[in-house]
């Protein structure tokens, strides 16, 4: 029956390797080899503990026999070979096991030659050390489980230890400047390949595109950024923080075109401050003794209470503390007074006179927002839309999650747990997304370790997009040294200038994006990188193009677009077209020139006009569209008709005569 059932001729291989290669198991990590072990080490407790629990039962029949005889019957009591048959090689490995491999040959022989002698101590040898195994096995359960409870969910995530390696080095600038330089590579070996290069020219322009629909999670973007940056005060000191902050709320708005006093908004501090009966003020706060909280809403209006006093005088606790601290909590004290104040001056120019935002000029959302600018704004722009993308990313996979979607029990940034199914239905979907900000928050403040915030974030979203939050620090980091390469760079500032300008204006003229080009590339120099850097309002979407140095000025598809649309509406307008001089157009035909009856009655037609026409905006060739036409069909009276065949007939006959005598020849 074993032949017959078992395979010992034929093994299965994969296809996609060799047969030298072998069979290659795929690559763990760390957390998946530490549950290996920890489940060979358990197979071995029980495999041990097994062999000698059937030890011990092979050996407990002879034992009770043994027990039941005279002390003549005793000493004359033998067995047959290998124990009367039940002896088998895995009670030999036991006996080995606790005896050691020598000693263990010589008690199996004592066991065969003195049976009643030796079993009965072999066996209470037995039960001795099973007893000592079990009672480790338990106390290894707990190991055990601990470990595989701290790297379960961890060995499920294989792109974890990959992505963090990999979005190191893919959020660098060098990183970020190759993948626009390949994209464009790529583009022009296509535009090489095809056959019509006519065609490749009206392709679009620009290498890399990413749609921007959400506002509200670009504020959470800007908001974490700015969270961050307060917790870098061992890193950069006060004036530095309020520089990048102030150029991040202002830039922002201005490349999405946006409303400056409605996207501050969003970056306004609440403070409450508390004493044990009522609310006190600032007065209080700095002169107050005795110990009191202070509860501190955060950018995004999430509580965090803090201990301000716990006794004393709190000026010296203030002067203990650090320079930026103390300065960031007499801030807060002083904003406490009014209801909701912004932590640095708004960034948006006010008219002095009549104390109103001076706010830009409202665009059409069909004008393409042209940004002409260097590496430093382009990886920037990089890296903001990364971190947009990736909150966006789990926002999405929050609103999918609900009731039945999601897990019952959650744990929440204070550490408690909650249900998701007790929330209002209207909340169920922000959840977790709130969460997540929420515990971003905790990671920069250091309220959590890494470690805990990848669990959370694992238990809440999956271990199969998790991972993407997991270097959301590392991307922030990135961003921030972005802006400072930004507010330290003069051709930056200049930059940034003429983009100022250029958003000012509600109607740019194609001559106008031509001189920023020309102005972005005089303050570069011919060394640098310049990239073109479109916001469409309209479809909310954000395009790369890197410019090279010999594409020109009208490359793109729009200006050409734009160009060709001002001919045509010149062209068909009661005014003279730029460009055509009409002192030499002539009619066709002249009027005086035609029959006298084609002047009186004019001929009897029927004609359609369906022909299509295509025109380069480049060459302005024509190119006809296939499966349209023109028609013209003109009715014909009886006696021209009869006159018309009898002259085809005369024809024919002539056609037909001539071919005879072709033939006769």
């Amino acid at each position: 029956m074993c032949r017959s059932v078992l395979n010992d001729e034929w093994v299965s291989h994969p296809t996609w390797t060799s047969e030298d290669s072998g069979f290659i198991s795929h690559k763990k990590n760390v957390y998946e080899e530490a549950l290996h072990r920890s489940e060979e080490e358990r197979h071995e407790y029980d495999f041990h503990i097994e062999a000698i629990t059937r030890t011990i039962i092979t050996l407990e029949p002879h034992n009770n026999k043994i027990a039941q005889m005279g002390p003549e019957d005793r000493s004359n009591y033998k067995l047959k070979a290998n124990l009367g048959g039940s002896w088998k090689a895995i009670h030999q490995r036991v006996i080995k096991k606790i005896y050691g491999r020598e000693a263990g040959l010589e008690v199996i022989q004592a066991m065969q030659d003195s049976p009643a002698l030796a079993i009965p101590v072999v066996l209470q040898r037995l039960k001795q050390k099973e007893e000592e195994w079990k009672r480790a096995q338990r106390e290894w359960n707990k190991v055990w489980r601990e470990v595989d409870a701290r790297n379960y969910a961890k060995s499920l995530d294989h792109q974890a230890i990959s992505f963090k390696m990999a979005d190191k080095k893919a959020i660098t600038t060098k990183a970020l400047v190759n993948q626009i330089e390949t994209a464009r590579e790529e583009q022009m070996a296509k535009r090489a390949s095809l056959i019509d290069p006519l065609f490749a020219r009206t392709r679009p322009r620009y290498q890399l595109e990413f749609l921007i629909d959400d506002e509200g999670v670009l504020h959470d973007t800007i908001k974490l950024a700015i969270s961050f940056l307060d917790r870098t005060q061992g890193q950069l000191n006060a004036m530095e923080r309020k520089r990048i902050e102030t150029f991040l709320r202002t830039f922002v708005p201005l490349f999405f075109c946006l409303n400056p006093v409605e996207f501050n908004s969003a970056f306004v501090v609440h403070d409450v401050v508390e004493s044990d009966n009522s609310d006190v003020d600032v007065a209080s706060v700095q002169e107050e003794p005795e110990p009191s909280t202070s509860n501190v809403r955060g950018r995004n209006g999430r509580k965090h209470a803090s201990n301000v006093s716990s006794g004393g005088d709190l000026r010296k606790k203030l002067l203990k503390s650090e320079q930026a601290k103390s300065t960031s909590r007499k801030t807060r004290a002083q904003e406490a007074a009014s209801p909701a104040v912004s932590r640095f001056a708004s960034p948006v120019p006010v008219d002095e006179e009549k104390g109103v935002p001076l706010l830009p000029p409202r665009r059409s959302t069909k004008i393409n927002n042209v940004f002409f600018t260097n590496t430093t704004f382009y990886a920037l722009l990089r890296l903001i839309e990364l971190l947009y993308s990736r909150l966006h990313l789990f926002k999405q996979i929050a609103a999918k999650l609900g009731p039945n979607g999601s897990p019952t029990e959650t744990t929440v940034p204070n550490g408690s747990a909650t249900s998701s199914s007790d929330a209002p239905p209207n909340t169920i979907p922000n959840h977790f997304y709130e969460m997540l900000l929420g515990l971003c928050e905790r990671l920069f403040e250091n309220e959590i370790e890494q470690h805990a915030f990848e669990d959370q974030m694992r238990s809440a979203f999956g271990v199969k997009e998790a991972y993407r939050v997991f270097t959301v620090d590392k991307v922030i980091g990135a961003i921030i040294k972005q802006a400072q390469a930004v507010i330290s760079d003069p051709k930056s500032q200049e930059l940034l200038e003429h983009l100022k300008r250029e958003r000012s204006l509600t109607s740019p003229t194609t001559q106008d994006r031509i001189n920023s080009r020309r102005h972005a590339e005089k303050i570069l120099g011919p060394d640098e990188n310049v990239f073109r850097i479109d916001w469409l309002s309209d479809s909310k979407t954000m395009t790369f193009q890197l410019i090279g140095k010999d594409d020109s000025s009208f490359d793109d598809s729009e200006v050409l677009t734009g160009r060709w649309q001002a001919y045509i509406d010149a062209y068909v307008g009661a005014e003279s077209t730029d460009g055509i001089s009409t002192s030499r157009a002539k009619r066709p035909f002249l009027r005086r020139n035609l029959p006298f009856a084609v002047r009186e009655t004019p001929p009897d037609v029927s004609s359609q006009d369906g022909l299509e026409i295509k025109v380069c905006v480049r060459t302005y060739r024509l190119f006809y569209v296939s499966q349209t036409e023109d028609f013209m069909w003109k009715y014909r009276g009886k006696q021209e008709m009869e006159r018309n065949a009898r002259h085809l007939k005369s024809r024919n006959e002539s056609r037909r005569k001539w071919l005879e005598k072709a033939g006769a020849r």
